[in-house]
């Protein structure tokens, strides 16, 4: 959804701008509710959900998300239509790293 709105916007097509931003604005009301510190942890269950990342766990001080949360955000992520989506290939960075 977020490379459907980069899209439209590089297009300048302001319909599916709206379009775009009307599915991905549930699941941005729920990953930055209050309180706003814990949208990390909401993120990362919305990832883990959709199968990006095998873990939401987080470091410490960090608590991980509550069922209640990660509910909120799957029923958010579901609503909006990226509950069935595929994980997307995994990103390479085109730098290596400096031990390499």
């Amino acid at each position: 959804m977020l490379m459907e709105l980069w899209r439209a916007a590089k297009a300048r097509d302001l319909d599916a701008m709206r379009a775009a931003g009307d599915r991905l604005y549930p699941i941005v009301r729920v990953i930055y509710a209050k309180p706003r510190m814990d949208m990390h942890t909401r993120i990362k269950a919305g990832l883990k959900g959709l199968g990006v990342i095998r873990s939401a766990m987080s470091r410490s001080p960090l608590l991980p998300a509550s069922d209640s949360a990660a509910a909120a955000v799957a029923a958010a992520m579901e609503q909006a239509g990226a509950g069935g989506q595929a994980a997307p290939p995994a990103f390479v960075s085109p730098r290596p790293r400096n031990n390499q």
